[in-house]
């Protein structure tokens, strides 16, 4: 210890301890990337069972408020289902999200996009 210096000893407040232990704990696994019920989504859109998977978006929409890509796979799928007014106000929720982000920060959007775009009896089935 340098001279002049005094030994100080550290001792937390009471309350900022307690504080601190009301928190949530904030390690653990990482945070899933696509949730389940995303991922079954898009399996069945795959598959061409366009209902089932806009069922397994709403689920993952229901867990997870939202979410921009349970979003963009519902508004796939309501495409699918010919349900072009339905894939428009889920497409505005999802862009809300990248409200004043550049167009390719989400090329699924940009993408999902085109598809609304299209006239209604070119796009694909």
């Amino acid at each position: 210890m340098r001279a002049g210096m005094r030994r100080v000893r550290w001792r937390p407040s009471r309350p900022r301890r307690c504080r601190d232990d009301s928190l949530p704990f904030a390690f653990g696994p990482p945070v899933e990337i696509v949730q389940p019920h995303e991922m079954a989504g898009e399996y069945l859109l795959e598959m061409k069972r366009a209902s089932d998977a806009a069922r397994e978006y709403k689920l993952a929409l229901a867990r997870a408020p939202g979410r921009t890509a349970a979003l963009i796979g519902l508004a796939m799928a309501q495409l699918e289902m010919r349900a072009r007014a339905d894939a428009w106000r889920t497409n505005f929720l999802a862009a809300k999200n990248f409200a004043g982000a550049d167009s390719a920060a989400m090329p699924a959007l940009a993408s999902l996009r085109a598809r609304l775009d299209a006239p209604a009896s070119s796009a694909p089935r």
